[in-house]
C-alpha cells in the first residue's frame, strides 16, 4: 500500500509544480517593471534562448524619456563591449581559414605595432590581444578615441607611449585598446574593414538585418532607442557617441531579437538552422579559460566561485553550471548576455541608461527562473551595494585666491598622447581650456585651492576634472588631470608647458 501513498501525495502536490514547470517565467514581467522603476531605467528589452529557440522576446517601457514609443523586442540599442566575442569570432573564422594563427605575434601582421616594452612590441599575440594581457591597465589609455578626433593611424602610433601598468603577461586588465589592435589584425589578414567583415560573414549569415556596425548606420534604421545618462543629478537623453578606431571593441548596435541569434549560434557551437557559419573548434576556443580573474566566492553573486577569460568571453562557474558572459556599456546604454551551454539556456538583455546594474539583475533572475529559483533578489542585492558605494562624503575646499596671477597659467602644454591643451585669459578675465583633438575637453575654469582648477566639461559626459598645475619656483611648468576614471580613462595626463602665456 505505501507505493500507493506515495503516488497519491505526489499526484496532490502535482500541479503546482507542474505549472512552475509549464511557465517558469511566470512574474517576470512584474519582476521587470518594479525593477526599473527602481534603478530608475526608461527601457528594457530581454530575448531568452532555450534549445536553439527564442522562448521569450519582449520589451519595457520607453525608448526616450518624454516619448510615448515603446521598446519591444526589434528596438535597437548599443551592445557595446559584447561586440568584443564576435570580433573574436571573427578572427577565429580567419584561423580556421588558415590564414593566422591565434598564438602568430601581432608584428607578423601589424609591422609598425608598438607597445611601451620592447618584449612585448615583438612578442605580443593575437591571443594576448583578446584577453587582455598586453600590460596595459583597465580602460588605460581610451580618451586617445573616447570623444576623440584622432584618426585610427595615430591611435595605434599612440598605443606606445602608454604605459604598461600592469607588465606584459602579468596581470588582467580589461582594454579596449588591445581590441582596437585586434580588428586592425583582421582587416590586414582579410582584406576588408572590421565593418565590412562583420556585416557579410556573421551578422548577414544570422539573420541580423537591422544590426549596424557604427552610429551613422542609424540613421537609416527605425525602431531606435536613446541612450539616457545622469546630467547634473537628471536622467536625460544623450547621443550615440561614435566609437571610430574601437570600433571592434564595442559598435554594434542591435536588438534583443537579433542578438538572440548570436546566442543560438554559441549554443549550437557555430551553427544556425543546421548552417556552419563558425567552426565548432574556434567556438570552443573562445570559451577556453585563458587568464585566471578570480578563484574564490564572490560576496554579492551566491553561486560565483572561479571567473577566468577567454577570448572576447567571460567565463565563470554559476550554480554548478559552465557560463559564458559578457557586458557592455556605452554612454547611456548597458547590456549583458551569456549563456549556459550544459543547459542550452541564454538570456539577453539590453538597456538605454547607465550607471545602474539593472542589465546583470534581470540577467541572473532570468536565469535562476530558468534553473529553478533560488529565492535570491537580485535587484535588491545589487541595488543595495549600489546605493551604499555611492554615498561619498563631501570634499572640502580651501578658501582664497590662486597663489599666482590667472595670466601665469596660460599657456600652450603638450602631452605625448593627447597632444597640444590650450589655456588662455578671456577678455572677462577667466581661464579657459581646450585640448587639440577633443571637441568635448572645452571649459572655463574655477579655482578650487592653491594651484587646481575645476573644468566643467563641454561634453557634459565628461563631467568634471579638477587641473593640477605644476608650479616650481614661481612658474608654471605643466598640468595634469585624468578624465571620469571611474568610466572612461584612469590614466593622468600630465602636459608640460611649451610655449608663452597667452592673454586676450
Amino acid at each position: 500500500m505505501r507505493p500507493l501513498i506515495i503516488l497519491t501525495t505526489l499526484l496532490a502536490a502535482s500541479p503546482l509544480q507542474a505549472q512552475a514547470r509549464r511557465d517558469p517565467l511566470r512574474g517576470l514581467e512584474t519582476y521587470v517593471t518594479t525593477a526599473m522603476r527602481q534603478w530608475n531605467v526608461p527601457g528594457v528589452a530581454l530575448a531568452i534562448v532555450r534549445n536553439d529557440s527564442v522562448i521569450y522576446a519582449r520589451g519595457f517601457g520607453v525608448r526616450e524619456l518624454g516619448r510615448p514609443e515603446p521598446v519591444d523586442e526589434h528596438t535597437l540599442f548599443a551592445v557595446a563591449s559584447n561586440t568584443k566575442a564576435m570580433t573574436a569570432a571573427a578572427l577565429g573564422m580567419l584561423v580556421s581559414e588558415g590564414r593566422l594563427r591565434w598564438d602568430d605575434r601581432v608584428r607578423q601582421y601589424l609591422p609598425d605595432f608598438v607597445l611601451a616594452d620592447s618584449l612585448a612590441s615583438r612578442d605580443a599575440t593575437i591571443r594576448d590581444l583578446l584577453t587582455h594581457r598586453i600590460g596595459l591597465g583597465t580602460w588605460q589609455g581610451d580618451l586617445m578615441w573616447y570623444g576623440s578626433a584622432l584618426p585610427m593611424d595615430s591611435v595605434m602610433a599612440m598605443i606606445g607611449r602608454v604605459p604598461l601598468v600592469n607588465g606584459f603577461r602579468n596581470r588582467y586588465g580589461y582594454t579596449n585598446l588591445a581590441f582596437v589592435v585586434a580588428g586592425q589584425v583582421l582587416a590586414s589578414v582579410s582584406g576588408q574593414g572590421w565593418e565590412q567583415f562583420i556585416g557579410s560573414r556573421l551578422l548577414a549569415p544570422l539573420g541580423m538585418t537591422r544590426s549596424t556596425t557604427s552610429v551613422a548606420d542609424l540613421a537609416s534604421r527605425d525602431n531606435v532607442a536613446s541612450p539616457h545618462a545622469i546630467m547634473d543629478g537628471e536622467l536625460r537623453p544623450v547621443p550615440y557617441r561614435p566609437i571610430g578606431p574601437a570600433a571592434a571593441a564595442g559598435a554594434i548596435n542591435s536588438s534583443a531579437r537579433e542578438w538572440a541569434q548570436w546566442i543560438r549560434l554559441q549554443l549550437s557551437w557555430g551553427s544556425l538552422d543546421g548552417r556552419r557559419i563558425v567552426d565548432s573548434a574556434i567556438i570552443a576556443e573562445t570559451r577556453t579559460p585563458q587568464l585566471a580573474l578570480r578563484n574564490r566566492p564572490h560576496p554579492l553573486y551566491p553561486g560565483f566561485n572561479i571567473q577566468s577569460y577567454g577570448l572576447g568571453w567571460f567565463i565563470r562557474d554559476f550554480r554548478g553550471n559552465l557560463e559564458v558572459t559578457h557586458d557592455g556599456g556605452m554612454d547611456g546604454m548597458y547590456s549583458k548576455a551569456g549563456f549556459l551551454p550544459q543547459r542550452n539556456i541564454g538570456v539577453v538583455v539590453l538597456t538605454n541608461a547607465d550607471e545602474h546594474d539593472l542589465q546583470t539583475a534581470l540577467y541572473y533572475h532570468i536565469m535562476e527562473l530558468l534553473l529553478g529559483p533560488s529565492g535570491h533578489d537580485w535587484s535588491a542585492t545589487l541595488l543595495a551595494a549600489q546605493r551604499q558605494s555611492t554615498v561619498r562624503p563631501p570634499q572640502a575646499r580651501r578658501e582664497g585666491p590662486p597663489p599666482l596671477p590667472l595670466a601665469h597659467y596660460a599657456g600652450r602644454y603638450h602631452n605625448s598622447i593627447m597632444g597640444d591643451l590650450t589655456i588662455r585669459l578671456t577678455p572677462e578675465g577667466r581661464l579657459a581650456v581646450s585640448a587639440q583633438h577633443h571637441q568635448g575637453l572645452r571649459a572655463d575654469l574655477s579655482h578650487w585651492e592653491e594651484n587646481v582648477f575645476v573644468a566643467s566639461w563641454a561634453d557634459r559626459y565628461f563631467r568634471e576634472s579638477r587641473l593640477t598645475f605644476d608650479v616650481q619656483g614661481g612658474r608654471v611648468q605643466g598640468v595634469r588631470f585624468t578624465v571620469r576614471p571611474d568610466f572612461i580613462d584612469p590614466l593622468e595626463y600630465d602636459f608640460r608647458r611649451v610655449a608663452t602665456p597667452l592673454v586676450p
